[in-house]
């Protein structure tokens, strides 16, 4: 995925992540001043997407003790965005993605998207033949132990909404932020404590590399009540909560709109992120 790195925001580590110029809404993730310092990478990513008729918003936050989670929160938002295209291509209704997640299968299918390009990745340190395919087994042939330790050191985690013809599909593995708002109401909606589906304390705890499909969160959501979805890192989730940053979203929003919002939302993320954080933050704000 290229985004859209200009000089000033190269030399200040911020990658602007949305993909689609037509798309409302920022997508960006910033390299906190602790990992600049320590000449780490950029652990993080982000995305927003036009796929279809479907929107597609996602935050990966790579975890520090894992040597490749930069490429792990990079396939892991890439994921998202080819399980949705497959879904389209195979002509999948809206309530055959709402059936999908209730059923867990949209969360073996992310997997099995997300296993493979680690695979592929880690295919270098295997002594390979030259056709990667016959040299290593299929991925439903893998044990629990094996994939493990081909994706140890790829944890990440991973929200995202989709936003559908007249549903919006929030899921969640690991911790983070992930609101859903109403440009009427003061008060956001907490996807990570109001849940449909999987247990918020084995959810918020574990990563794409160590992931049980039962160990995830999933709720849905009328298009037709909420107009706004904001997905945060927990170095910025956190300190807007401490802040009571929350509170005053919707007003924000009554006063800022369109480009000015964006905007905002993008100085506070950069400016966190240099001046207080040294971990790197990510957030993506979507309107539709």
């Amino acid at each position: 995925m290229s985004g859209n790195i200009d000089d000033n925001a190269q030399k200040y580590h911020i990658f602007d992540y949305k993909e689609e110029d037509g798309l409302t809404g920022v997508a960006v993730t910033v390299q906190g001043k602790g990992h600049i310092a320590e000449n780490k990478p950029c652990e993080d990513f982000s995305g927003a997407f036009i796929r279809g008729r479907y929107l597609v918003y996602a935050v990966a936050d790579g975890h520090s003790c894992c040597s490749n989670s930069q490429y792990g929160a990079k396939y892991a938002v890439e994921s998202v965005k080819e399980l949705v295209d497959r879904y389209t291509k195979e002509n999948y209704s809206q309530e055959d993605m709402i059936r999908a997640f209730r059923s867990k299968s949209a969360l073996k299918d992310l997997l099995d998207i997300w296993f493979l390009k680690v695979y592929e990745k880690e295919s270098s340190l295997f002594d390979l033949s030259d056709n990667f395919d016959e040299a290593f087994p299929e991925y439903d042939s893998l044990t629990r132990q094996q994939r493990l330790n081909i994706t140890t050191e790829y944890g990440t985690t991973l929200l995202s909404s989709i936003v559908c013809d007249d549903i919006i599909i929030c899921f969640a593995i690991g911790d983070g932020g992930l609101y859903m708002l109403n440009r009427n109401y003061k008060e956001m909606v907490d996807v990570m404590s109001l849940c449909d589906f999987g247990k918020v304390g084995d959810a918020v705890n574990t990563s794409m590399c160590d992931l049980n499909v039962g160990e995830f969160l999933v709720s849905f959501y009328p298009k037709s009540i909420f107009d706004a979805t904001l997905i945060m890192s927990d170095g910025v989730a956190d300190p807007w909560q401490e802040t009571g940053r929350f509170e005053k979203i919707n007003e924000l929003r009554e006063k800022y709109h369109g480009e000015e919002m964006d905007s905002m939302l993008y100085g506070f993320v950069v400016n966190h992120a240099h001046q207080f954080d040294p971990d790197d933050d990510s957030l993506v704000f979507g309107e539709f």
